[in-house]
């Protein structure tokens, strides 16, 4: 379920940032995280003047994102999860959880 309230979203492999302009239009604060440099700067050219933070990086690690520190409420990834084996997604599962915010619901 999307938040009803404003929000903290980091989008994982936000590809051209379809989705991250969607919520960012909405008011939320959105990461969009894509670890293909064309894909990203693509999605920095087509959503310039809106409030995402571009990030390269990549599940299932995110190690970027994990020494940050940031949490988020919501954690969006369309077209994302079905790309990794077993083994990747039990790698990544813990640091998702980590990401998101404990307050959250």
């Amino acid at each position: 379920m999307f938040p009803q309230r404003l929000s903290s979203v980091l989008d994982i492999g936000a590809g051209g940032g379809r989705n991250a302009a969607a919520l960012a239009a909405q008011g939320h604060r959105v990461v969009a995280a894509e670890p293909a440099r064309e894909l990203r700067e693509l999605g920095e050219r087509l959503h310039v003047g809106q409030d995402i933070e571009w990030v390269e990086d990549a599940l299932s690690d995110l190690a970027i994102l994990r020494r940050r520190e940031r949490r988020f409420d919501l954690i969006l990834m369309a077209a994302v999860w079905m790309h990794l084996d077993a083994e990747q997604r039990s790698a990544a599962m813990p640091h998702l959880v980590g990401l998101l915010d404990a307050g959250v619901g």
